[in-house]
């Protein structure tokens, strides 16, 4: 039963994670990604990571809230308590960051992940503006 609550769960947040509007972008070569890149939960190259002070487990900081949020333990240990910190690793946040995707919207290519945000804030011609004059005007930059 609780595996089949897990495998229910994480389809849904793969779902979400490919809808949610901050994710407007996909991964290129993304069958290349390493897995050791990737959350257990939902499958996706990791979002603030958080590793699990027990068993050492990392998932994104999103995913294992909502887990959290309906079981009240790690998915791996089963450990209960919130038992999750940071990933402060320099070397897996820059091997994150240079992770190359494209934006939905326009369909730019080879954007790494980090500079994704000023892609969408300020170069993505497709990014719906409004206008600075508050004349109630909103249309592509």
């Amino acid at each position: 039963r609780q595996v089949s609550k897990f495998i229910s769960f994480l389809s849904f947040l793969s779902r979400r994670s490919r809808n949610e509007p901050s994710m407007s972008y996909t991964y290129m070569n993304d069958d290349e990604i390493d897995e050791e890149l990737r959350c257990h939960i939902c499958n996706e190259p990791f979002q603030s990571p958080v590793n699990c002070i027990r068993c050492g487990q990392t998932y994104c900081q999103n995913c294992i809230d909502r887990w959290y949020c309906q079981q009240k333990s790690c998915p791996v240990c089963r450990e209960n308590g919130y038992l999750f910190v940071p990933v402060l690793t320099r070397i897996l946040l820059n091997q994150l960051d240079r992770l190359l995707v494209q934006c939905c919207q326009c369909q730019q290519m080879n954007i790494q992940r980090n500079h994704f945000i000023n892609h969408r804030s300020f170069d993505c011609p497709k990014e719906m503006i409004n206008c600075t004059n508050a004349c109630q005007w909103e249309g592509c930059r």
